[in-house]
């Protein structure tokens, strides 16, 4: 029996070493072209799953003008007491706590994008919570009125019925609170929309989905808007960040939230 050709042919059958680096090389390719395409992929599912959560918000805000004289919650209401920098956010009662807390919204991750950043963490106080404080992506336009006044219209509800437009109206969008270090009771990621993309508030329209954000409307449909858009319909000369009085007809009266 020849052993030393039996070695030889058992050594001559692995890789060479050219073999080898152009498995390598071929590997390194193949990565390559498929991690951009889970990354897209992956961001194409939290775009979707963001827009599911908009138009479960739409759903329960539907839901809740039946049930409020068709008339949608603003964007905070006032609890016990005025707020001031002293008496700060939690006497307030945001439009999240409204339909989570009377059960028309039941699942807690409605209120929150799975692409924002920074994601809710240990960190952050309270970043659980719907009410008050919490890691909540999605704002309110601060006011639904012309006209509105920080002091008064921003806690009224506002009749469905006066939105003249409501398909080009917006309600909610991908928001984001830029102060991380804020610890006065406000929701670490976005509770309403305040300013246009050029002020330098903290309260802004995050467009983190291939530069849009996903919005909802006052006829409750869901569509992914980018600046010009927003740059439009909150002109930066009006307080309140909204359209012209346009929008509306006659708004009758409100009522408080009990």
């Amino acid at each position: 029996m020849n052993t030393r050709a039996g070695i030889r042919r058992r050594i001559h059958s692995g890789f060479t070493l050219v073999e080898l680096l152009t498995v390598v090389a071929i590997i390194g390719i193949l990565a390559a072209i498929m991690i951009p395409v889970v990354g897209k992929v992956r961001k194409s599912a939290m775009n979707v799953r963001c827009i599911s959560n908009l138009r479960g918000l739409g759903g329960a805000l539907a839901v809740f003008t039946v049930e409020n004289n068709n008339k949608l919650p603003p964007r905070n209401l006032e609890k016990d007491i005025p707020y001031t920098d002293a008496n700060p956010s939690k006497s307030l009662r945001f439009w999240t706590s409204r339909l989570y807390r009377h059960g028309i919204l039941k699942d807690r991750n409605a209120f929150y994008c799975p692409a924002a950043f920074p994601t809710r963490d240990s960190e952050v106080p309270d970043s659980e919570k719907i009410e008050d404080t919490g890691g909540l992506t999605y704002g309110m336009r601060m006011w639904m009125r012309p006209g509105g006044k920080w002091g008064t219209d921003r806690h009224l509800d506002t009749p469905l019925t006066a939105i003249e437009n409501p398909s080009d109206f917006f309600l909610i969008a991908d928001s984001i609170w830029l102060d991380k270090s804020n610890t006065n009771g406000r929701p670490t990621q976005g509770y309403g929309i305040n300013p246009t993309p050029n002020s330098t508030a903290n309260q802004r329209i995050h467009r983190r989905h291939s530069n849009r954000a996903n919005t909802l409307f006052a006829d409750f449909h869901v569509s992914a808007k980018d600046d010009a858009y927003f740059t439009k319909h909150i002109p930066e000369t009006q307080a309140a960040y909204m359209n012209s009085d346009c929008y509306f007809t006659t708004l009758g009266e409100t009522e408080t939230f009990e």
